[in-house]
């Protein structure tokens, strides 16, 4: 009996070892499958958190001047944006140190000692824009000083900027479109021709023909989640090979060039994770760095996760109205507000 129950413990003990071989030698997933899935699971309700860094070293660009060094860090926290992706409706929140953005708030005189960083709220509920910051009073008081229309409401506080459909005039007047129409070379209706859900295989057609080659790095934990990493990585000089790119911008041959002469000078690579019970995307990371010196990099992490308890799209319960559009097309003298408008985008539902 003392035998065969050893016996037994052996057998288990070499079954668990080499599952465990079996466990450690395993296979990253597809790469490719990975992605597809993500795309295909996608978020009802999804926060996003946007972070950069920049950094340019300082430049002798001539014997008598010197570029001063830009250094731009900005954590994910201070950027946040919450989507409800089947309503359409969003938030919108920043509150970034200004020594995040490289600037010293001394430099800035009386605005720097009041305002040590740049915060303010979005949100769109549906229906109408809302916008709320510190800083929002003395941007309305200076862009509608000469509308000759008192702004009636607390301006510190949330403030209607007006409604969807009266910015989506503005938007559907075919000026926003025909300018970037004209700068990306094609039409409005242009879009990514994603294949459909559940074809890795198209969609790595597709993602190559653009240079990108992504490969499996197996799976790493995330915030205490179990995610599958995958690494990507760019060849600028097949991207300005791909004819979808040609098809969707409508760029020729002295365009591309621009894209060759950018592949013998920068290097880009990407790396996203995917949450491995879900198949949700979680983080995605882009770093770019010069080839040359002085070395210049930057990189880009989007963190998604679900909104947290609380969050709301409803408009604010109080508000000052401040009909933005009308308000800049009298302050020029009743003109069309369009031609500064174009200098801002403008998202609709």
């Amino acid at each position: 009996m003392g035998r065969r129950f050893s016996a037994g413990i052996a057998a288990v003990a070499i079954a668990l070892a080499l599952t465990a071989a079996a466990c450690g030698n395993a296979q990253p997933a597809n790469p490719y499958a990975t992605l597809d899935r993500a795309i295909t699971v996608g978020w009802q309700q999804v926060t996003l958190n946007l972070g950069v860094s920049i950094d340019v070293p300082a430049q002798q660009l001539d014997p008598d001047f010197t570029s001063p060094a830009t250094s731009i860090h900005i954590d994910p926290a201070m950027i946040q944006a919450s989507i409800d992706t089947q309503t359409g409706r969003w938030r919108f929140a920043t509150s970034i140190p200004l020594g995040a953005l490289g600037v010293d708030p001394q430099q800035l005189g009386p605005l720097g000692l009041t305002f040590q960083s740049v915060d303010f709220e979005l949100l769109y509920d549906g229906a109408a824009y809302y916008a709320k910051s510190p800083l929002l009073p003395i941007y309305l008081q200076g862009i509608l000083a000469g509308s000759g229309n008192p702004i009636v409401g607390d301006l510190t506080g949330w403030v209607r900027l007006g409604t969807a459909e009266e910015f989506a005039q503005v938007a559907g007047s075919g000026i926003l479109q025909s300018i970037f129409g004209a700068r990306l070379g094609g039409g409005p209706g242009v879009a990514l021709p994603l294949p459909s859900a559940g074809s890795p295989e198209a969609l790595q057609a597709l993602i190559e023909d653009f240079g990108i080659a992504l490969v499996g790095a197996g799976r790493e934990s995330t915030d205490g989640l179990e995610t599958e990493h995958v690494t990507a990585t760019l060849n600028l000089a097949k991207l300005a090979e791909s004819r979808t790119l040609a098809t969707l911008t409508g760029f020729g041959r002295d365009q591309l060039q621009g894209i060759f002469d950018a592949a013998n000078q920068v290097a880009i690579t990407a790396d996203l994770w995917a949450d491995t019970s879900t198949g949700r995307l979680r983080t995605l990371r882009i770093d770019g760095h010069s080839l040359s010196a002085p070395i210049t990099t930057v990189a880009i992490v989007l963190q998604l996760k679900e909104p947290a308890a609380g969050t709301t799209f409803d408009a604010p319960s109080t508000f000052a109205d401040v009909p933005l559009l009308q308000l800049m097309g009298a302050s020029f003298g009743g003109g069309d507000p369009t031609p500064i408008l174009e200098t801002f985008e403008i998202v609709g539902p």
